[in-house]
């Protein structure tokens, strides 16, 4: 699973989501890679308007507002179960 943090910024709001995400990893133990794209270059071939967005395999989970533990999880396992969803097609 690859998650994506997209944001021009590092602040206070990225850094709630990021430690949430990782958290979330780490407490449904899935194998994930995190990555932060923060430069602008990168950030504007992201087709959102407000930040942090959140892309969990190629696909938008959430933008433009902070996440709970709770939240994080949620989209998490969400991913999973369609990922599972199209394997099982």
């Amino acid at each position: 699973m690859k998650i994506q943090i997209v944001s021009p910024e590092k602040d206070a709001v990225f850094q709630t989501v990021l430690r949430s995400v990782l958290l979330a990893i780490h407490e449904l133990q899935i194998d994930a890679t995190v990555d932060e794209i923060t430069k602008l270059e990168e950030v504007t071939g992201f087709p959102v308007t407000t930040y942090p967005a959140v892309y969990i395999d190629s696909k938008l989970q959430c933008e433009g507002h902070s996440l709970t533990l709770t939240d994080a999880k949620h989209f998490i396992r969400k991913a999973l179960q369609m990922k599972n969803g199209d394997q099982n097609e």
